[in-house]
C-alpha cells in the first residue's frame, strides 16, 4: 500500500470594532478689540452660518486663519487626540454671537458625530469664548456762537458730529430756546431775537436704558475751556475728544478751544485734534448714578461719560419787511331770500426773512406773522366782519401765515359792486408789510322766476278796423302771484317786481322750441320785450280751439331775467275766423292723488264762477263738471277735513324728528307741507307736540289746519326745500274757458309724512312687534306693578291703545321707563291708556303700570292692547308692524286671530275696523243690518298681524245697529257697531 500525506484545516472570524471615544483639545480663548477689523469681519461672517461648519471645510479654515490665528502666526485650532483612527468622525463648529456695537462675546461650540456599528453618536466637545473688547474714541465738534442778519447767517442745527473713530454710535438732540430783544455782554444788541441752541450728544454704545434720561447725566461742555474769553465773533467752537489711549476701558476727555476762522465740519475739514488740548475734569462718571447704571453693560463700567451737552448762542437781525401775497379773485353773490351777502376771503402773508434764513429753530417756528390792521373800503373793518387765523395757533402763540375775513352783511352794508380790503401784517421783529389791496366784488346775476297761472283761456274777437279775429292779453294776466326780488326796482331793496317789468312771449310757430323765431336770443331772453301778447286766427290754424305755449318773464333792476312757462287756450266761439262750429259747452275734469300716485276717494270738489257745482271724487280719485258755458271764468276748489288720524302715527313723529335734527331731511315739498301741522309755514318741534297730542287722543283735530291740503298739480315750487317761499296754489283758476280743461291736484294728508294715509281701502303691516307682560292673579284690595317691556332697541317707535276693565282694576300710577309723561294719554273713566313713543331706547322697559285690584281676576283677563283710540303700530326700517301683548310668554289675542271694535263707535262719517290674523291669507269682512241684509262685503288678501279697513257711512246707506263679521280660514268673529245721522 502506497503512503499518502494527511492534512488538517481550521478557520476563525475576526470582528473589528472601533470603541474608542474621541478626545480633543479645544482652542484657547481669544481676546480681540472691536477695532481689529480683520478679526471682527471674520467673526461676523462666521456668525452668519446658522448650521455651523465642518472643521475640514474651507469656510472653517478661513475662520481659523482670520480669528483663531494669533498675530505671531500660530494657529489656534481644535486638536484631535484619539478616537478618529477609522476616519468615521465628523466635527462641527457652530458660532454664536452676543455683540453690541461690535463688542461682546462670540462662542464657538464644537460637536462630533461618530458612526458606529450600533448607530450614530453625537456629543458636544466643548465651547471656546472669543471676547471682543469695546473701544470708545470719538470727536464731537460743537459750533461757535454766530451773529448776523437772517439772510446770511448759517444754520448749525446739523453741524456737530466730528466722527466716530472706533466702535461707537453717536446720536444728537437739538433744542432751541428763543428770546426776543437779547443783550450781549450786558450791552443792548440790535438783533431781533437770540437763540440758545442746546446740543445733547449720546453714545448709544455706552448708554444703558437703566440709566434713565441721558440728558441728566450729560457733561456740560464749557464754552471757554482755555479761560481766554469768548465772544460771538471769536469764530471758534469747542471740540470734545474722547480717547482711551491706554485701553483701560476708562476714557479720557479733552477739550479744544479754537480761535480764528475755523471751518464747519460739513465743509469736510476735520479741525479736531489739531490745537492745544485742555484735559477735562469731568472724565469720571457723575455721582448719584443708579446702581444699575454704574455697572451697566455695553462696555460701560460706570467710570465713563456717555453724554455731552453744549449751548451755542445765535444772534439774528431782521429788518426785512414781510409781504402779503397776491390774493385770488373773489366774487360773492347776494342771497335771494334775505338780500344779504356772506364773505369768506382767505389771504396769506410771508415773512421773507424766515423764508431765506438758514437758521432754523428745531422744531422750526412757523407762522411768525400777525395782523397789524385790516381796512374795508378805506375805513375801519365793520363789526359784522371778523378776521381769524385759518389754522390753529402754534406753539409760540402767534397767528399763522393765513387768515380768513368772514361775515354776513345786509345789502346796505355790503352793496352790489366792487370793494376791497387793505391788509398790513407785522412779523415778530416788528417789521410791517406794505399795504396790500385785496379786491372783491358782490354781484346779483340771477333773476326771480314769476309764478304762472296754470293756463288761461280766451276767445277771439273781431278787430273793428280789419275784421280779423284777435285778442290781446297782458303779461300780468298770466301772473298767479307777486314775487319779490332784492333788486326789483331799487338795487339793494327787496320788493315786488312791478307789473311794468313783466313781459310775455308766445310760441309763434307752435313747435315747442323757444328760438329766435319766437323773438328770443341765444340765452332765451326776448330781443324786443313786450308787456302783452296778441293772439289771432293764425294761432288757431283753421281749428276752433288751440293751445298756445306762453313764457312769462320778469326782469329786475340789474337786468337779470327769469321766466315760467304756461299756456293759453284760444277759441273762436264767435266764429270770427270762419272756422268750424264751436261747441256750446265745455267740461272741467281732473283727478286727485297723493304724491305717491294713490287716488284719493271722497274729496269734495267745488266749482265756482259762472256755475256752482260740487262733486265727490270716486274710488279713482276723479271728478268732472260738464255742460259749462264757454268764455267764462271758473275756480275749482277741493276740500276734505275729517278723519284727522288717517295715516298719522308715531312713525311720522320719527321722520319729522329726523328732519328737524338734520339726520334725514324730508325730501319733497309735499312732505314738508304735511309736516307743518300747525300751519306756521315751517317745521319745528311745535308740530311734533301738536301731532303727538292728536295721536294720544288728547286733541281730536288740528288747531290751525285742515286734515287734507290740495296743491295744483301743475304748480312747480320755486324752492322745493321751502314750499312756503311763495304762495302755492290750492285752487285751479280757469279763465275764459274755451274748451274742455283739466285741473289735477296733489293731495297732502297733514301729519302723514310717510304717505300711508288710507285713501281708498286697506292697510297692511309687515310683521309683528311684541310687548311682554307677566300674567298675575289679582286679589281685591292689593296693588300690583305691571312692567311692560320688549325689544325696544330694535324699533324706531310705537303707539297703541291699552284698555283695562274699570270694574276689576283701577290705574294708580305710571312709572316711566323709556316712555315719559309726554308719551301717554290717560282716560281713566273709559279705562284707556294711549301711548306714542319714538327715539333711541336705552333699556327694554317701556313703562311700569301700577294697578289696584277691585275684584279678583287674572291680569290677562282684564288688560288688553287694541287700537280703540290710537292704532297699535310699531316701526322698524320704514316698515309698519302690528303690536301684540304677550302674557307670561304666550301671545294674547292680538297676536293671533282677533276682530277689534270699530273706532269711532258710534260714527257718522266713517269708521275703521281693525283685525289681526295669525297668518297671511284671504279674509272676508261682511256688514249686515239687524234684518240680516248684507250691506257691503270687503274681501282681499291680508298680511299676518294687524290690518284695518275703512268704511264710509254713505257706502252703507243705513243707520242704527249693524253687525260686522270677519271670516279667515277656520276663524270667525262678529261685533256690533252703530251709525248715527
Amino acid at each position: 500500500m502506497r503512503w499518502q500525506p494527511n492534512f488538517n484545516y481550521c478557520w476563525s472570524e475576526q470582528l473589528i470594532e472601533d470603541k474608542v471615544i474621541p478626545t480633543y483639545i479645544l482652542p484657547w480663548p481669544v481676546t480681540i478689540k472691536c477695532t481689529d477689523r480683520a478679526y471682527l469681519e471674520g467673526l461676523l461672517a462666521a456668525a452668519g452660518n446658522a448650521n455651523g461648519w465642518d472643521v475640514t471645510s474651507t469656510e472653517y479654515k478661513n475662520f481659523v486663519e482670520k480669528v483663531l490665528t494669533d498675530k505671531g502666526g500660530v494657529q489656534n485650532v481644535l486638536v484631535t487626540m484619539s478616537g478618529n483612527d477609522c476616519k468615521n468622525t465628523v466635527v462641527n463648529a457652530k458660532i454664536t454671537t452676543d455683540l453690541h456695537c461690535e463688542a461682546g462675546e462670540v462662542k464657538v461650540t464644537y460637536t462630533y458625530t461618530k458612526t458606529t456599528s450600533k448607530g450614530t453618536v453625537t456629543n458636544t466637545i466643548g465651547s471656546v469664548v472669543i471676547t471682543v473688547q469695546p473701544v470708545h474714541e470719538y470727536n464731537i465738534m460743537f459750533p461757535a456762537d454766530s451773529e448776523g442778519d437772517c439772510v446770511n447767517i448759517r444754520d448749525t442745527a446739523n453741524v456737530i458730529d466730528g466722527g466716530e473713530l472706533s466702535c461707537d454710535v453717536l446720536a444728537v438732540n437739538v433744542t432751541d430756546k428763543r428770546y426776543n430783544g437779547a443783550t450781549l455782554n450786558g450791552a443792548p444788541v440790535a438783533e431781533c431775537y437770540k437763540i440758545f441752541r442746546t446740543f445733547t450728544v449720546i453714545n448709544w454704545c455706552q448708554y444703558d436704558e437703566r440709566c434713565g434720561e441721558p440728558m441728566q447725566w450729560a457733561v456740560v461742555v464749557p464754552r471757554d475751556p482755555k479761560n481766554n474769553g469768548t465772544k460771538w465773533n471769536d469764530g471758534g467752537g469747542v471740540n470734545v475728544l474722547v480717547r482711551d489711549s491706554n485701553m483701560d476701558k476708562t476714557e479720557e476727555i479733552y477739550y479744544e478751544d479754537e480761535d480764528g476762522n475755523v471751518a464747519y465740519p460739513n465743509d469736510a475739514v476735520n479741525w479736531a485734534n489739531k490745537g492745544g488740548k485742555t484735559v477735562s475734569k469731568d472724565d469720571k462718571a457723575p455721582t448719584g448714578l443708579p446702581a444699575a447704571c454704574e455697572y451697566a453693560s455695553y462696555g460701560n463700567n460706570g467710570n465713563e461719560r456717555f453724554a455731552f451737552m453744549f449751548t451755542q448762542y445765535i444772534f439774528v437781525h431782521d429788518k426785512v419787511r414781510p409781504e402779503v401775497l397776491d390774493p385770488a379773485a373773489f366774487t360773492f353773490y347776494q342771497n335771494k331770500n334775505n338780500c344779504n351777502t356772506s364773505l369768506n376771503i382767505t389771504f396769506s402773508a410771508q415773512d421773507l426773512c424766515s423764508t431765506n434764513t438758514e437758521v432754523q429753530q428745531v422744531p422750526a417756528v412757523a407762522g411768525n406773522l400777525a395782523i397789524e390792521r385790516v381796512k374795508f373800503n378805506g375805513g375801519e373793518l365793520p363789526s359784522f366782519l371778523t378776521v381769524t387765523p385759518s389754522h390753529a395757533l402754534n406753539g409760540d402763540n402767534k397767528g399763522t401765515n393765513s387768515w380768513v375775513v368772514a361775515g354776513t352783511g345786509t345789502s346796505s352794508q355790503l352793496p352790489i359792486g366792487d370793494h376791497k380790503l387793505t391788509v398790513i401784517v407785522r412779523d415778530d421783529c416788528g417789521n410791517l408789510s406794505l399795504a396790500k389791496d385785496i379786491p372783491f366784488s358782490i354781484k346779483d346775476t340771477n333773476g326771480i322766476a314769476p309764478i304762472c297761472y296754470h293756463g288761461l283761456s280766451t276767445d277771439l274777437m273781431k278787430d273793428p278796423d280789419t275784421g280779423d279775429g284777435m285778442m290781446a292779453i297782458w303779461a300780468t294776466d298770466f301772473k298767479a302771484s307777486d314775487v319779490q326780488d332784492c333788486n326789483a326796482k331799487t338795487v339793494g331793496t327787496k320788493e315786488n317786481i312791478p307789473d311794468a317789468q313783466y313781459y310775455v312771449v308766445k310760441d309763434v310757430d307752435g313747435d315747442g322750441a323757444w328760438t329766435a323765431a319766437d323773438g328770443l336770443n341765444d340765452k332765451g331772453i326776448p330781443t324786443d320785450p313786450a308787456t302783452s301778447v296778441i293772439f289771432t286766427c293764425d294761432d288757431l290754424d283753421g281749428d276752433t280751439i288751440a293751445t298756445v305755449m306762453v313764457r312769462l318773464y320778469t326782469v329786475d333792476a340789474l337786468g337779470n331775467w327769469a321766466w315760467c312757462e304756461t299756456y293759453a287756450v284760444i277759441t273762436d266761439a264767435r266764429k270770427v275766423c270762419g272756422g268750424g262750429p264751436s261747441a256750446a259747452a265745455a267740461a272741467i275734469a281732473g283727478a286727485i292723488s297723493t304724491e305717491g300716485a294713490i287716488n284719493v276717494e271722497g274729496v269734495e270738489v267745488n266749482l265756482s264762477g259762472d256755475a256752482s257745482m260740487s262733486y265727490m271724487t270716486n274710488a279713482n280719485g276723479q271728478f268732472s263738471f260738464n255742460g259749462l258755458n264757454k268764455g267764462y271764468d271758473y275756480t275749482v276748489t277741493p276740500q276734505l277735513d275729517k278723519n284727522y288720524l288717517n295715516g298719522v302715527s308715531t312713525f311720522d313723529l320719527v321722520l319729522i324728528t329726523k328732519h328737524i335734527l338734520g339726520v334725514q331731511p324730508l325730501n319733497s315739498p309735499y312732505k314738508l307741507i304735511a309736516a307743518d301741522v300747525n300751519n306756521s309755514k315751517s317745521v319745528t318741534t311745535l308740530d311734533l307736540i301738536q301731532l303727538r297730542k292728536l295721536i294720544l287722543n288728547i286733541d281730536n283735530k288740528f288747531g290751525n289746519n285742515t286734515s287734507w291740503r290740495f296743491v295744483d298739480a301743475s304748480y312747480s315750487f320755486p324752492n322745493a326745500a321751502n314750499p312756503w317761499a311763495a304762495q302755492f296754489p290750492e285752487v285751479a283758476n280757469l279763465n275764459d274757458l274755451g274748451a274742455d280743461a283739466r285741473a289735477n291736484f296733489v293731495a297732502v294728508k297733514i301729519g302723514d309724512v310717510n304717505g300711508n294715509a288710507v285713501a281708498t281701502s286697506q292697510v297692511r303691516t309687515a310683521g309683528e312687534f311684541g310687548l311682554n307682560v307677566a300674567d298675575q292673579a289679582l286679589k281685591a284690595g292689593n296693588e300690583y306693578r305691571v312692567e311692560v317691556a320688549g325689544d325696544l332697541k330694535s324699533i324706531e317707535g310705537l303707539q297703541f291703545s291699552m284698555s283695562y276693565d274699570v270694574n276689576a282694576i283701577e290705574l294708580v300710577d305710571v312709572e316711566y321707563g323709556v316712555a315719559k309723561e309726554e308719551n301717554f294719554g290717560i282716560f281713566a273713566k273709559e279705562g284707556v291708556i294711549t301711548a306714542s313713543w319714538n327715539g333711541d331706547a336705552n333699556s327694554n322697559t317701556f313703562a311700569t303700570l301700577v294697578f289696584r285690584a277691585t275684584a279678583d281676576a287674572n291680569l290677562s283677563e282684564v288688560l288688553n292692547l287694541n287700537s280703540r283710540y290710537t292704532a297699535a303700530e310699531a316701526y322698524r326700517n320704514n316698515d309698519q308692524l302690528s303690536v301684540a301683548l304677550n302674557f307670561a310668554g304666550a301671545q294674547a289675542e292680538a297676536a293671533g286671530f282677533e276682530l277689534k271694535q270699530n273706532t269711532p263707535n258710534p260714527f257718522a262719517g266713517e269708521t275703521v275696523i281693525g283685525f289681526s290674523l295669525p297668518v297671511a291669507g284671504e279674509a272676508t269682512l261682511t256688514i249686515q243690518d239687524v234684518t240680516g241684509r248684507t250691506l257691503r262685503v270687503v274681501r282681499g288678501q291680508f298680511a299676518q298681524g294687524y290690518n284695518q279697513v275703512t268704511l264710509k257711512a254713505t257706502d252703507l246707506n243705513a243707520t242704527g245697529v249693524l253687525t260686522y263679521t270677519l271670516e279667515a280660514a277656520e276663524f270667525t268673529a262678529t261685533k256690533k257697531m252703530i251709525i248715527v245721522e
